[in-house]
């Protein structure tokens, strides 16, 4: 049986925070995204409305936002309007045939949200996994599900040791290919007790 919850709209005028890297601010404002940021502004004063009936949709955000940073919210009204080109008829054709969501995947790395936590210095927005979460969270709410998320997780997660670690050369032969969208990102874990992920490798790398 339907669950009725109370809906609240509030008014949010938008202005790019003092701390969003240059980079990310042209993107948001130059880019496809741009309408939706700007629409921010334009919305209703806060009213309340009649109950509602509750339900999990790409329409219908289930993501309490109290104490997230306008910076975050930003990143989640930009997603969001990227993945609302790709309706749940995609991907259940990418899950049928089982296609690579290739579109997908061109269409955020278009706008440089691959390199969404990579440091300006190597072509990316200098945000940090807080961010890259929220836009995780929102391709995944979007409709896209797992298949949405796993299609980009590893260019998000995977490049942070190559970054912090990788040596000048590395960084740049593979980060503005892998923020380009040129280049995919896997990795491996060469300990002969590891798992999947990783754990529970015990060894100690040394230089």
């Amino acid at each position: 049986m339907p669950i009725p919850v109370p809906l609240l709209l509030q008014s949010h005028t938008f202005s790019a925070p003092l701390n969003m890297p240059p980079r990310l601010a042209h993107t948001l404002f130059s880019a496809r995204p741009a309408l939706l940021l700007r629409s921010r502004s334009l919305r209703t004063p806060s009213l309340s409305l009649p109950l509602r009936t509750f339900a999990v949709s790409a329409h219908n955000r289930i993501v309490e936002t109290t104490g997230f940073t306008d910076t975050q919210l930003t990143v989640r009204d930009a997603i969001s309007q990227v993945c609302s080109s790709f309706p749940n008829t995609y991907w259940q054709e990418c899950d049928q045939q089982e296609k690579d969501p290739k579109e997908f995947h061109a269409a955020l790395a278009k706008d440089g949200w691959l390199g969404i936590a990579l440091p300006e210095g190597l072509g990316g927005s200098g945000l940090g996994i807080s961010e890259a979460t929220m836009m995780m969270q929102t391709i995944a709410q979007s409709g896209a599900g797992m298949a949405g998320a796993q299609a980009i997780h590893a260019n998000i997660y995977a490049t942070q040791p190559l970054a912090r670690f990788g040596t000048q050369q590395q960084l740049e032969e593979t980060i503005p290919n892998i923020i380009s969208g040129k280049w995919r990102t896997c990795f491996g874990v060469t300990e002969p007790n590891a798992r999947k992920y990783g754990s529970p490798a015990r060894r100690l790398p040394r230089r």
